[in-house]
């Protein structure tokens, strides 16, 4: 892909999995006890989609990034709630100014292919990610960095950054010596990271296992077997959770009340980061149209999603979940649209669509529930406003590639980010068209704004400039934005899990 094909992209529906602790349980007398190793040290889970890389720098997918964060470190490990946690890194200092960042690095790590982990590989790494366009906005404030000596990093920024800190530690390091002959993206190609697993098996469309880094500089993996079975379905996925062929699964809503009741597992409802959201290619006809994207915006009815979904959400004006992510107005601080069928016809007829409108295109979505629900939902509500389109189901490694080049007209998708607005900007601001701007929208204002915001540590003006780009982004009905996916999980009564954590740390009790 060209350099500009994807930035930070994408942690498409990375939903999240919330921490739960269990009760001890005593046994009646005479009831043998089971064995330690019940479990035998292998937890098993399920990803949605197929493996596409394990480079950790050209990542597009969530179950991708979730791989290689197994098996790769930077600076700090960063959970979905903007916690840091040292990995590679003992500690930071940074100048009063807010432009240098210095960082004193762990001694005695090793490379899970030989040799020893030193700032070289950390130069190393930041210039390769700068390259990336998948990873390169995390260091685009970044205008030198130094190592003094085999243990330091002093890296220089060119302008205050207010979510550097993060940034930065979204970029984990690889050995040159390991990866020179590997290209870019490399799948199965084991080179190892200095992560607290190591890659175990590839069949990236089956099945990817990963097993305990023995000489892992810090605490042995408490979990010693990751194996992630892939399931297109997650009906599929469900039914080999209760066959006791998983360890873990998201739960869909029509499945919930009988997960719950049958009291084998452990459940949970937790609110994610994760928005459902239509995306319309803004470049093409017929949504090069101001009139046809808000004429789509008035024909919603939020609640009919929410209530296909069983309840599980709540209605969004953007990408983001206000809940949770610093810096995302509330559906009352912006523009919003309200359900209104008649002034959608009345848009579509000064479009020139007086007697209504065929899409040519269809209406991408993946297969499973989470999406095949919703599309089906819009397209109900399109129809009501005289829009005919039909769906059509794409496996979810194509849709996205599909929708970060633009070779689509209207889809249904999920995007998960975590911390801050300053991740929801790349749906939105110009230099993100051929990544995670899938709607391709471009408006110089907006991009102005949304830097500002970037730049200035006043948390009230952010808050200011966040609101008013994004008052515009739903004025010019960029998103059909839908609602903030409330989720539900069940795991095997033993596994003591956090949502917004790695699975490093999950642990059998």
């Amino acid at each position: 892909m060209e350099k500009n094909v994807s930035k930070r992209l994408l942690r498409l529906l990375a939903i999240v999995l919330l921490s739960s602790l269990l009760t001890g349980i005593l046994m009646p007398a005479g009831m043998a006890e089971e064995p330690m190793d019940k479990h035998n040290d292998t937890m098993k889970v399920a990803s949605p989609t197929v493996f596409a890389s394990i480079d950790p720098h050209y990542v597009a997918q969530n179950w991708d990034y979730y791989m290689a964060s197994l098996l790769y470190e930077g600076f700090y490990d960063i959970d979905d709630l903007g916690n840091l946690t040292p990995r590679l890194a003992t500690g930071c200092e940074i100048s009063p100014d807010g432009l240098t960042y210095t960082y004193h690095l762990k001694t005695g790590v090793k490379w899970q292919t030989g040799g020893d982990f030193t700032s070289a590989d950390v130069l190393f790494s930041i210039a390769r990610a700068q390259e990336s366009p998948y990873t390169f906005d995390y260091v685009a404030s970044v205008s030198d960095v130094q190592a003094p000596d085999d243990h330091t990093v002093i890296i220089t920024l060119g302008a205050v950054s207010p979510t550097f800190e993060w940034d930065i530690n979204r970029v984990w390091f690889l050995s040159e010596t390991a990866i020179s002959d590997l290209p870019n993206g490399f799948t199965n190609e084991i080179s190892g990271g200095t992560g607290p697993y190591m890659l175990a098996s590839w069949k990236p469309d089956s099945k990817v296992v990963v097993t305990r880094n023995p000489d892992y500089h810090g605490d042995p993996a408490p979990i010693g077997i990751i194996e992630i079975t892939v399931f297109g379905d997650s009906n599929a996925a469900t039914r080999a959770l209760e066959a006791g062929e998983l360890d873990f699964a998201t739960i869909l809503p029509s499945d919930w009340e009988r997960i719950v009741a049958s009291g084998k597992f452990k459940t949970y409802i937790q609110d994610t980061n994760t928005v459902v959201f239509g995306t319309m290619n803004n470049q093409v006809a017929p949504f090069d149209d101001l009139r046809v994207r808000q004429a789509f915006n008035y024909a919603l009815d939020k609640e009919d999603f929410i209530y296909a979904v069983d309840g599980f959400g709540e209605p969004v004006s953007v990408l983001g979940n206000h809940n949770l992510l610093f810096g995302i107005p509330k559906p009352e601080e912006i523009f919003e649209y309200s359900c209104d069928p008649e002034k959608a016809k009345e848009l579509l007829a000064q479009a020139g669509y007086p007697d209504g409108l065929k899409l040519d295109e269809p209406l991408l979505s993946m297969a499973t529930d989470e999406f095949s629900i919703p599309a089906q939902v819009l397209q109900s509500q399109l129809a009501d406003i005289g829009v005919d389109v039909e769906i059509r189901t794409v496996e979810q490694s194509a849709l996205v590639e599909a929708l970060v080049l633009g070779n689509y007209s209207m889809a249904m998708m999920g995007l998960s980010l975590s911390v801050d607005a300053s991740m929801v900007t790349m749906a939105y601001k110009s230099d993100f068209i051929n990544a995670l701007n899938l709607a391709r929208y471009s408006n110089a204002t907006v991009d102005d704004l949304f830097d500002q915001a970037g730049s200035t540590l006043d948390q009230q003006e952010r808050l200011r400039l966040y609101r008013e780009a994004f008052d515009i982004t739903s004025v010019e009905a960029v998103y059909l934005p839908l609602y903030s996916l409330t989720a539900g999980f069940a795991t095997d009564p033993d596994l003591e899990s956090s949502i917004y954590t790695n699975w490093y740390y999950w642990h059998w009790n």
